[in-house]
């Protein structure tokens, strides 16, 4: 039987499954990790995640077994690797980390970019910020590369980026601080597992594994978003609407509606938008009412009069700021957490 491991890592957790080439489930675990830093998070602590997933996905059955390695991850999220491909320092994670906004809009005016080329999920302006903050750090990177880039560098030796993920680490015109890896397709392979990690796992030496990529696109991509004018909606921690293009729509003309254009997976372009907060405001907000879901009917639209601004980790589509900020309104002092959380719910569903 073919089997394939996958492994998705997340803002809190690392997950792996194990499936079929039907795509039938095996088995899966996952390992939650907690941030040690607000907005940052370690490399080590998502490789330590993965560990622990894959040995729970792998635990009845036969390791050996494994015929291939697919990856996902979040981002952006940069890594700076040295000589021995070891991180440098901690990632900072765009979705709640903005203290590189300053520079962005700097460098928007200085190259006479378009908030398009240069949005506030480009790698570009915090590692200029870390050139100028963080020298040592800077210059002791040999390459730099995101979540998946890194898992697929110590799986197997060899970084890679795949062109989704290189559409937010380069701009036209703009110096490259710190060298990007080879490019390779996300469906190609990085290399095979190395002797060290299969020895972890129990896994066969030179076990093959895919370079990855962003893991909205992997998610979308396995729910069969792949050919032209293919259409998908992914609800996660964020949210991600949009659809295949086997020819790239004009990048201006979809950024005057708040949407951007990137590579996708495969000889794709994706076209679409994605917010900053929706399944991760939606636990807060049921956090705010004790845990407890509001399953009664509240009037619609708006919950007894509240609107919602669900920008609590700053905003993607269509706004583009990552400062916004969240708000709520319409509170009088009859307005009670039910009606809050609904309030939150309806205003990223």
């Amino acid at each position: 039987m073919t089997l394939v491991l996958g492994i998705d890592v997340g803002i809190s957790a690392a997950r792996a499954a194990v499936v079929d080439r039907r795509g039938g489930l095996v088995a899966r675990g996952r390992s939650e990790f907690i941030s040690r830093k607000t907005g940052q998070t370690s490399p080590r602590d998502w490789q330590a995640g993965v560990v622990g997933a894959v040995r729970e996905a792998l635990r009845d059955g036969e390791p050996s077994t494994i015929d291939a390695i697919g990856i996902g991850a979040l981002g952006p999220c940069p890594v700076l690797l040295d000589e021995r491909l070891e991180p440098i320092g901690d990632a900072p994670l765009f979705s709640t980390d903005s203290s590189a906004e300053a520079e962005r809009q700097a460098m928007l005016s200085r190259y006479g970019l378009t908030e398009h080329e240069l949005g506030p999920d480009h790698v570009l302006p915090r590692l200029q910020l870390w050139q100028r903050s963080e020298p040592e750090r800077i210059g002791r990177a040999r390459f730099v590369v995101d979540a998946a880039g890194y898992l697929a560098a110590w799986l197997t030796g060899q970084p890679v980026m795949d062109p989704a993920t290189r559409h937010d680490h380069a701009a036209r015109g703009l110096p490259q601080p710190v060298a990007l890896p080879v490019a390779k397709p996300a469906l190609s392979f990085a290399g095979g597992l190395t002797d060290e990690v299969s020895e972890v796992w129990g896994l066969r030496s030179g076990t093959p594994v895919t370079t990855g990529g962003y893991d909205s696109y992997v998610d979308l991509f396995g729910a069969g978003v792949r050919r032209d004018g293919e259409v998908g909606l992914l609800l996660g921690s964020t949210m991600v609407l949009g659809r295949a293009c086997a020819t790239a729509p004009d990048a201006a003309a979809m950024a005057a509606h708040g949407l951007r254009v990137t590579p996708y997976i495969g000889d794709m372009s994706f076209a679409g938008g994605w917010t900053s907060s929706s399944g991760s405001l939606i636990d807060w907000a049921e956090q705010l009412h004790s845990g407890e879901r509001a399953d009664f009917a509240l009037p619609l639209p708006g919950s007894h009069g509240l609107l919602a601004l669900p920008y609590f980790a700053g905003e993607r589509a269509p706004v583009w700021n990552p400062l916004a900020r969240g708000a709520v309104i319409g509170t009088t002092l009859e307005t009670t957490p039910a009606a809050l959380h609904r309030a939150l719910v309806e205003a990223v569903a």
